[in-house]
């Protein structure tokens, strides 16, 4: 004690840094672990009134999500899933209502098809859509950075949120697959930025691999349209996890192949053509609707193979 009355005495301004240096370290450490403790309250408390407002993108420590398929040019919608769920057990018994809001950025438009909901009793579930659309043109490995919120107004308070990087790729012919656990189905969307058309099957004064822009395709009769394509795709898949949606009018156009299982030809892959700047979507049935095939948000693979010509 006598040496830190003497050590005062010589080093005052010394002593009051040391002092003002560990009042800056202490501090910030105290706030942090008060913050941590009421979040774990908060936490516990919740739980135990069987609260449980959860999303399948959005979360308490705002997940950051980056999604390289952008085109920078054309708008692209995200599906964002809500529950009450905890786990495939533990769910509320009550309505939970929610509000929605967007941060974005002043060189792209964000629009929700809702901006409040509900997560009823009787589903556990909601969705809602994010669509953003570019106010100029975004060069290739440029990004929009979008941050999504959702704050339960009914019984309780709680946020969640996530931030969504969309990157302009590279790609020419990219791909996302949409889905959500307990949905009897999945949409698989293509989107195709190439903006002329090849010549697959030679005619007049054509030959296999030429390139037509979109004016002198359309010039050209139907029968040698059909000769030319912007893209040529295949989706391989297997039937016993996922079966092509029969009734889509995308098998009209599209060579297929089949496989036998149990006597019965199951579609197992098909080919199609797509236009100039142009976008598909494909629905699939899933044989165990508690999947999430998501990809590539939720999926770093892909439950469908897909290839371009």
């Amino acid at each position: 004690m006598g040496f830190l009355k003497k050590y005062l005495h010589q080093h005052p301004i010394k002593f009051g840094i040391l002092v003002l240096i560990f009042i800056l370290i202490i501090i910030p450490i105290t706030f942090t672990f008060s913050r941590f403790i009421s979040e774990q309250f908060k936490d516990y408390y919740l739980s135990s009134k069987d609260f449980y407002f959860n999303s399948n993108r959005l979360g308490k420590d705002n997940p950051t999500y980056q999604i390289n398929n952008w085109s920078g040019v054309d708008s692209m919608s995200l599906d964002i899933s809500m529950n009450s769920n905890k786990n495939d057990l533990l769910y509320s018994d009550f309505d939970i209502g929610y509000d929605i809001e967007v941060v974005c950025p002043e060189d792209i438009t964000c629009s929700l098809n809702k901006e409040s909901g509900v997560i009823y009793e009787a589903t556990h579930q909601d969705q809602f859509t994010l669509t953003i659309a570019p106010m100029r043109t975004f060069e290739t490995d440029e990004k929009a950075t979008v941050q999504v919120i959702a704050t339960s107004t009914t019984p309780y308070k709680e946020t969640i949120s996530a931030t969504f990087e969309f990157v302009v790729s590279t790609m020419e012919v990219s791909y996302t697959i949409n889905d959500v656990k307990n949905q009897p189905y999945m949409i698989l969307s293509i989107t195709n930025s190439i903006t002329y058309y090849k010549v697959y099957e030679a005619f007049g004064n054509y030959q296999v691999g030429d390139e037509l822009d979109e004016e002198t395709y359309l010039s050209l009769d139907p029968a040698d349209r059909k000769k030319c394509a912007s893209a040529i795709i295949t989706l391989s898949f297997d039937p016993n996890d996922i079966v092509i949606d029969t009734t889509s009018s995308i098998l009209n156009e599209s060579t297929i192949t089949t496989t036998n299982i149990d006597g019965v030809e199951y579609i197992n892959s098909l080919t199609f053509p797509m236009d100039a700047s142009s976008s598909k979507d494909v629905r699939f049935y899933k044989l165990d609707t508690s999947k999430d095939y998501t990809y590539p948000l939720e999926n770093k693979t892909s439950i469908v193979q897909f290839s371009v010509r």
